[in-house]
């Protein structure tokens, strides 16, 4: 507390510091009143300190309008064109449809809970997590900018769906396809994203200073998709896949074919960008030629990949790097393929050592076989030369 001597008596002051800014008290001839303006403005620091920006807490403002100001803001962040046509779509197709225009601050972990289950009679469980992090989004953001305290969507768990096997193609449905579509403008990518599995926007989005065929590897930075080459992958992360002799082979006959120099390595016969958003309708039209009964979508290339890459006895590690897979739980459903897998994880794994117990046990278990064999071979039936 600051005191100034006056003329005829003392006077008080104190100052406090609030968002940055110093505020000062003004002159006070009593102490009391001077401790009750700095335990007030302590009292708004403590509010702007929970609340943020005390306008905006205050302000009324419905979800409709907040949804378009949100839209903005994730706009001016530098999301991609293509994911913010979805948030528009979720908003005006779902979110404002069910929520109407009531207020921001007047919704509740029941009004969330109910929209869920609303989402639940059209889509699949997929489908509804998306829409439902997409909201989660808007009211973080609005946390963020201090239009409320918490988020209705803060205990709201995604909903599970079953464990679905991985759809795939066996080795002979691979060559049925590929054989039926020698002469198909996009058989080169159908080829390379069968040996590498590479999403389709990372094929669509591949150039050529991607590809180094010294050290055969594929650098996967990028992606495409209906509107833009993006710098980035799904995950954000950058992966280097080392090229089998197929790929090898299948990417230098496209490189000495480039037309024009162009930088992209897969093209449409007409020399002009793939779309992504298109590649799945020509995937369905060239699996009807090749007369196959097992249907899959494109990304289900991947998952072939992946399950054919297994069977063969591939590492699970290995191959969380090459789909770039943040966390080896997304891998391991692939595990299941192959038992020699599993096998050859335990192969050589023993704790303990081989005490009398242990070396008792092994000679029962030689025992146990060597009685099971003798007493299969006396019950089988003989074979009599004649």
């Amino acid at each position: 507390m600051e005191i100034i001597k006056g003329k005829k008596s003392l006077k008080y002051r104190e100052s406090i510091r609030i968002a940055g800014k110093v505020l000062k008290s003004p002159l006070f001839n009593r102490k009391t009143d001077c401790n009750l303006w700095l335990a007030e403005k302590k009292a708004e620091r403590s509010k702007i300190k929970l609340f943020g920006d005390l306008a905006k807490f205050h302000q009324k403002i419905s979800i409709v309008e907040y949804a378009q100001q949100w839209l903005k803001t994730k706009e001016a962040q530098g999301v991609s064109r293509s994911t913010l046509k979805n948030y528009d779509r979720y908003i005006r197709v779902h979110i404002i449809p069910h929520f109407g225009s009531v207020d921001l601050k007047s919704i509740q972990k029941s009004h969330v809970e109910a929209f869920q289950i609303s989402l639940k009679k059209n889509h699949n469980p997929k489908g509804v997590n998306i829409i439902i992090t997409a909201l989660k989004g808007l009211f973080r953001e609005a946390i963020k900018e201090g239009y409320l305290v918490r988020s209705p969507c803060e205990f709201i768990k995604a909903i599970s769906s079953d464990d679905v096997h991985e759809v795939y193609w066996t080795k002979s449905e691979i060559d049925q396809f590929l054989r039926a579509n020698y002469q198909h403008e996009l058989y080169e990518l159908f080829l390379v994203a069968l040996n590498t599995g590479m999403r389709k926007g990372e094929l669509a989005g591949l150039c050529w200073d991607r590809v180094n065929f010294v050290d055969n590897t594929i650098t996967v930075s990028r992606t495409r998709d209906k509107y833009e080459l993006k710098e980035r992958t799904k995950t954000k992360l950058k992966r280097v896949l080392p090229m089998n002799e197929l790929t090898r082979v299948t990417l230098l006959n496209l490189f000495n074919k480039r037309i024009n120099g162009n930088s992209l390595v897969f093209l449409k016969n007409s020399g002009e960008a793939i779309n992504p958003h298109h590649v799945y309708r020509q995937f369905y039209v060239a699996q009807k030629k090749a007369g196959l009964s097992n249907f899959i979508r494109f990304h289900d290339i991947r998952h072939t990949f992946a399950t054919q890459y297994i069977i063969n006895g591939g590492s699970v590690y290995d191959l969380q790097k090459f789909l770039g897979h943040t966390t080896t739980a997304m891998t391991q459903r692939y595990a299941h393929h192959s038992m020699d897998y599993l096998q050859t994880v335990m192969k050589g794994f023993s704790l303990g050592e081989i005490g009398q117990k242990a070396e008792a046990l092994k000679s029962d278990v030689l025992i146990f076989k060597k009685t099971n064999i003798e007493e299969s071979t006396q019950n089988s039936p003989k074979i009599v030369n004649q």
